[in-house]
């Protein structure tokens, strides 16, 4: 009688509602998939919080038909290396089977193999390391007779070595804490932070993971949800969504973390549209992140995110779960964010006005307003001018519902918005370097009130002088000898740095604004350099971002200034002095010493 091998995939699933199932291995060897949760083994006692799969060889009728063995052990097509005992190694094994967590919907961690012979039964825990380990070696604590409190015992050894997993409960409140060990269910009800959180199997006790709201910080319009042990690291297992799973669709366990933190809109009360994932990968001075967003139902790590472009990728993807539009006001026909849907190509609606009034040619009207949005309001945080993000100056605005962009040629100079309270105007200042402009709402006092799509001689004057004041030549000599034609008097550095509570981690929450341009815009505050570890975190971040600009920087100093010296633009806490010992652009060298801040990082630009 002929006996065949058939090779056994742990990592099948049973996805039917159906006992059995069955699937082929590369010789078209059928093989039957039994699934059962919370299973009996041996008593009356179900094993709860696990599955078990059983994975049967085909079998003949008929002595002349052929007979089946298990020959070789895989997981998703990955060779499993099975340390034999001697007594073993020549075992014709019939059946698999296989363990795993219930609340690991995936089949990503099998936790306890077994091989089968009639009454005959050998068991198998993975070698460390586990998370990226294919070898298993014998668990001789279990026989034949094993009962489930048995198998209890071993699995909970397994749970203590595993106790740093995590089922990332992504509906979770500020100010709630779960026990997130896929063994359990108790992510699933978070509880209030009013006392100590634990969870406990069998005999294991897991840590609780505390969840901390961050609203509009980093970013205006998004809440920030961290989740972290109160001490230690977590590996990420899944996420739960309050009613089904989202799994990472590449496994991240093998990496560690201090926390995980969960984007939302700022107007989804009900966090029920998860926008983005933030894991930390490098915790140093200047910490790097990496970000996962939704695809096909599972997190994937999106390597075009970074933190100099956070914002910009969370107004996108708030356009699409939340149908929350950007206005890019460069933009002359109809527009969408990049995550276009077929039901929302054309998100907001663009309208060339005509202007009742005599100016001259060349200036045109443009009317900006959402189109088929559940709330027919424009993101109130950022607006787009192309490719560059800009907040919108003075702070957020409400209730956006128009915006009116005034062209000179292609460039759009002059913006009224239409909101809830009215109107506000802001005009655009001289552009920096690479075509990073500067805009503001001062010195528009002529025009405030104004309908932007009457009659207005005061809207004209205002194009005029705006015209003007955009095309005077830079007359400053430091930089016009470079070739640069950057006015000084129109760029003023502000850094942002949001004042946190005591022990909170600094590092991971400061804000360098939307992009490595937008450091130089006009922020709320300025930056109290007698934190030391903030000044090496913004020369990190001129040595991470201005490498394409800049050959060396050494020799950073710097001193507060006293009231008494303070200029426009500059307040108490903000640099005065800084040397750079060198500095390139285009791969030349030259020496010089600059004083203010902003000059340093201008010539990032």
């Amino acid at each position: 009688m002929t006996v065949r091998d058939v090779t056994v995939d742990i990592g099948q699933d049973n996805k039917t509602n159906d006992y059995t199932t069955y699937y082929r291995d590369k010789d078209e060897n059928s093989i039957t998939l039994n699934k059962r949760v919370d299973p009996y083994i041996n008593d009356e006692e179900p094993l709860k919080g696990y599955k078990l799969y059983e994975h049967r060889t085909p079998h003949g009728f008929w002595p002349w038909e052929a007979s089946y063995k298990v020959g070789k052990v895989k997981y998703r097509e990955v060779q499993q290396n099975i340390e034999y005992s001697s007594s073993d190694k020549n075992q014709p094994y019939i059946k698999v089977t296989v363990i795993y967590w219930k609340n690991d919907e995936s089949n990503e961690f099998p936790l306890l193999l077994g091989l089968h012979f009639g009454i005959k039964k050998s068991f198998y825990t993975k070698k460390d390391p586990y998370y990226t380990n294919n070898d298993w070696e014998p668990e001789n604590s279990l026989s034949n007779s094993s009962k489930t409190g048995n198998y209890k015992n071993v699995l909970d050894k397994l749970n203590t070595k595993f106790k740093d997993l995590v089922v990332v409960n992504l509906k979770t409140n500020k100010d709630e804490s779960y026990c997130g060990h896929p063994s359990l269910d108790c992510f699933k009800a978070p509880k209030s932070n009013s006392g100590e959180h634990t969870c406990a199997g069998n005999t294991v006790k897991f840590p609780a993971i505390s969840v901390k709201e961050k609203k509009n910080r980093p970013f205006s319009g998004y809440t920030k949800f961290k989740h972290s042990f109160k001490t230690g690291k977590m590996r990420l297992f899944t996420t739960y969504g309050g009613t089904s799973y989202i799994p990472f669709k590449d496994p991240i366990l093998s990496k560690e973390c201090k926390s995980v933190s969960v984007y939302y809109g700022s107007r989804d009360d009900g966090i029920r549209k998860p926008l983005l994932l933030e894991v930390p990968v490098q915790e140093n001075s200047f910490p790097k992140y990496k970000h996962y967003t939704l695809n096909d139902g599972a997190w994937k790590y999106d390597e075009s995110i970074k933190e100099y472009n956070l914002a910009h990728e969370l107004d996108e993807l708030n356009c699409r779960y939340n149908s929350v539009a950007t206005v890019d006001i460069s933009q002359k026909t109809n527009y969408c964010c990049k995550y276009k849907t077929s039901e929302h190509k054309e998100r907001v609606f663009v309208e060339r006005k005509t202007i009742s009034m005599n100016i001259p040619s060349g200036y045109e009207l443009y009317e900006h307003r959402p189109n088929e949005t559940p709330e027919p309001f424009f993101n109130g945080n950022r607006f787009r001018d192309g490719s560059n993000d800009h907040r919108w100056p003075g702070g957020p605005i409400i209730g956006i519902s128009k915006v009116f962009v005034y062209f000179s040629g292609s460039d759009p100079i002059l913006i009224s918005v239409k909101h809830s309270s009215g109107h506000k105007w802001f005009k655009r200042r001289p552009c920096r370097g690479y075509g990073y402009c500067v805009w503001t709402g001062k010195d528009l006092d002529t025009i405030e009130g104004i309908n932007p799509e009457g009659r207005s001689d005061a809207i004209y004057t205002a194009l005029k002088k705006i015209s003007e004041t955009l095309t005077q030549k830079c007359t400053h000599p430091l930089y016009s000898q470079y070739g640069s034609s950057l006015c000084l008097e129109y760029n003023r550095c502000y850094i942002d740095k949001y004042i946190f509570p005591d022990n909170e981690d600094l590092t991971e929450d400061f804000d360098f604004g939307t992009g490595p341009f937008d450091f130089l815009n006009y922020y709320d505050h300025t930056l109290d350099f007698s934190d030391s570890s903030v000044y090496y975190r913004v020369r990190s971040f001129v040595e991470s971002y201005g490498e394409k600009f800049i050959s060396d920087i050494s020799d950073v100093d710097y001193y507060k200034i006293g009231e008494e010296d303070e200029t426009e633009g500059l307040g108490p806490g903000a640099i005065t002095g800084i040397s750079v010992a060198s500095l390139g652009t285009g791969g030349g060298l030259m020496g010089f010493g600059i004083w203010k801040l902003w000059p340093v990082f201008a010539a990032l630009l």
